[in-house]
């Protein structure tokens, strides 16, 4: 974690359902795992969202996902190729501008 600038505060993880890591250095130093790990994880990812309604919304869908278990689809699937890339390899190099041919030059 990186708050206020490049000073490190820490390093947290979640492991599981009520399981986490946490490697804390700011305000104190300590090394936290289990539930007590996992609740300041949630408590510090809701901290950082920007706006009461993002808290709130975050804190809401949490919840009946805990509440249901259910689980979020995590996959991105669909065509791997971009759009326009394979014409893009096969016109070759783009053509050289008066500038670029200038500082050749030089």
């Amino acid at each position: 974690m990186r708050w206020w600038g490049s000073t490190r505060k820490g390093d947290m993880s979640t492991i599981g359902r009520m399981s986490a890591v946490a490697d804390v250095k700011w305000p104190f130093n300590a090394h936290m795992s289990g539930y007590p790990a996992w609740v300041i994880w949630l408590v510090v990812h809701i901290f950082f969202l920007i706006g009461f309604r993002n808290r709130i919304a975050v804190l809401a869908s949490w919840a009946w996902t805990y509440l249901t278990f259910t689980r979020g689809a995590r996959l991105i699937t669909g065509d791997q190729r971009l759009p326009g890339w394979q014409d893009h390899m096969e016109a070759g190099p783009a053509p050289e501008t008066a500038k670029e041919a200038e500082l050749k030059k030089s």
